[in-house]
């Protein structure tokens, strides 16, 4: 269940059906989209959703976890997914404002 991604084209869900709302459904959450670019009822969905027991899947948790104020131990795996084995993830390229960084 797409709940904000840039994948194909920007989304931001504020709402899902009952149906969405089940244990059979895991959510992808792109945590730049949500933290930055999101309404007051996306980051609500998003806060309901993370008190579900259910699979989530947060792109750029790293920027999620600073900007929701979280500690690492909230996420029960991290996987970074790189062009090669060698490749060196610089978190410090995405700015603190998130200026720089277009998402539109």
């Amino acid at each position: 269940m797409l709940i904000s991604s840039t994948l194909m084209r920007q989304s931001m869900r504020r709402v899902l059906s009952e149906e969405e709302l089940t244990g059979d459904c895991v959510y992808l959450i792109d945590g730049i989209v949500s933290c930055v670019r999101g309404s007051f009822e996306h980051k609500q969905l998003v806060e309901k959703i993370l008190e579900y027991p259910v699979p989530k899947i947060i792109e750029h948790p790293d920027i999620f976890l600073r900007e929701n104020a979280l500690k690492e131990d909230f996420f029960d795996y991290i996987v970074e997914l790189r062009r090669t084995k060698d490749e060196v993830i610089d978190y410090n390229l995405v700015s603190q404002s998130f200026s720089a960084f277009d998402i539109s």
